[in-house]
């Protein structure tokens, strides 16, 4: 399996890596061939416009409005591909997208992707709930809508079995890279892995043809008196994986949101999310510190549905931008948003099962894996929390846009 992409790196030294786990195991072999040296990992998107800022200058704000950049950028991958794909839950990044294609009549093949129909536990029923009873009939109601006069919108749920026994595989496919906490199908149901796509009601989806994906908001930080920008490895590494089907080349799948051909749509997010976080700051009258910010754009933030709702990030349903709006499973764990929500309590051990081919099933002990094979090989300082499996998150390089308001 191909753990390469052309979307990001990692940096240690003199190689590059594919995946946050080799990049460290790296450092603990260099370390403890050089034990004084200062060796650091860096986190790098391979995009013109990431790695030499200054070329398009940031800290003027585009002027024209998100929508008009997000146009655009549809009108370019459409003038190359007739055929177009999006990997499609429903949420704050995927409609916008599906939305886009609808106002411009391009067609557009909507892939939902159940990874809950082949799960090793049934925890995942929350989403799979959420999906038939809330999800799927307002998705089914929409695309009515926009197909009234042309049919530009086609829907297929498809759902995953492993093929690969490889377990150290299995685990950089679920979580590619962030938190290394493994769960069976975590990461797979609305971006492609490394499983094969299965439609239940005819033969396996034929995907050749070109995919997008978006997961690639901003992630703002203060630093040095400027608003910047940067952006989470541990958000963006799973829109990296590509479809099990070689002929879906690196020509043939994108980041909407990330991209050279029409860098203006991300510079023009990070400009709308810093007025967002200005505004709500204001509002509220909270503090402007680091912390403050960090911590109103997570997922579980209380502002998160206002900052989506003022950014243009508007999901299919509206329970889609709300912060914890549902009740994990483990009552004795707080409550939160999306597929975290469906994630089983890794404090205690547990086995997972393994599809494989002809149908072959194999039980894998996970902690049995992460200490014989994770622990000794990686440089213990890159874990936040090594009995729950929780790697350092990486950033990339920071990248000034407006100075702080006064």
């Amino acid at each position: 399996m191909k753990f390469d992409n052309k979307f990001f790196h990692y940096e240690v030294a003199d190689k590059k890596f594919h995946n946050n786990i080799s990049a460290f195991q790296y450092v603990a072999d260099l370390k403890r061939k050089i034990p004084w040296a200062d060796i650091r990992v860096k986190f790098v998107l391979d995009f013109d416009f990431m790695k030499n800022p200054k070329k398009y200058n940031w800290k003027i704000e585009p002027k024209e409005s998100f929508s008009y950049y997000m146009e655009k950028t549809a009108m370019a991958i459409y003038e190359k591909h007739k055929n177009i794909m999006l990997w499609y839950s429903g949420g704050t990044d995927s409609h916008p997208i599906a939305k886009t294609f609808a106002k411009l009549g391009i067609p557009i093949h909507l892939i939902f992707c159940d990874a809950f129909a082949h799960c090793s536990d049934n925890k995942m029923t929350i989403r799979k709930k959420e999906w038939d009873s809330i999800l799927k009939p307002t998705l089914v109601d929409w695309i009515k809508e926009q197909n009234k006069k042309n049919k530009i919108i086609e829907l297929d749920e498809v759902s995953v079995r492993n093929f690969d026994y490889n377990l150290e595989t299995f685990f950089s496919d679920n979580q590619f890279v962030g938190n290394y906490d493994l769960v069976a199908c975590d990461g797979a149901w609305n971006f492609p892995n490394s499983k094969i796509l299965i439609n239940e009601n005819r033969n396996n989806i034929n995907l050749d043809k070109c995919a997008i994906s978006g997961f690639e908001k901003p992630w703002i930080v203060l630093s040095d008196g400027w608003w910047c920008h940067t952006v989470k490895d541990r958000v963006v590494a799973q829109t990296a994986l590509r479809s099990p089907f070689s002929s879906l080349d690196d020509d043939n799948y994108f980041w909407f949101y990330i991209n050279d051909f029409v860098p203006e749509l991300q510079i023009k997010s990070t400009w709308n999310r810093i007025s967002a976080i200005e505004k709500i700051i204001e509002k509220y009258n909270l503090p402007l510190t680091s912390d403050q910010v960090n911590n109103m754009q997570e997922t579980t933030s209380k502002y998160y549905k206002e900052m989506n709702d003022m950014t243009g990030y508007i999901p299919l349903v509206e329970s889609l931008s709300l912060p914890g709006y549902k009740q994990h499973y483990n009552k004795n764990l707080p409550t939160t948003v999306g597929a975290i929500a469906a994630r089983f309590d890794l404090r205690n051990p547990y086995t997972i099962e393994l599809t494989g081919e002809f149908g072959k099933k194999e039980r894998l002990i996970i902690n049995d894996f992460w200490k014989n094979n994770i622990l000794k090989s990686t440089d213990a300082s890159f874990f936040v929390d090594i009995d729950n499996k929780t790697c350092q998150i990486l950033y990339t390089d920071l990248i000034k846009v407006k100075k702080l308001y006064k």
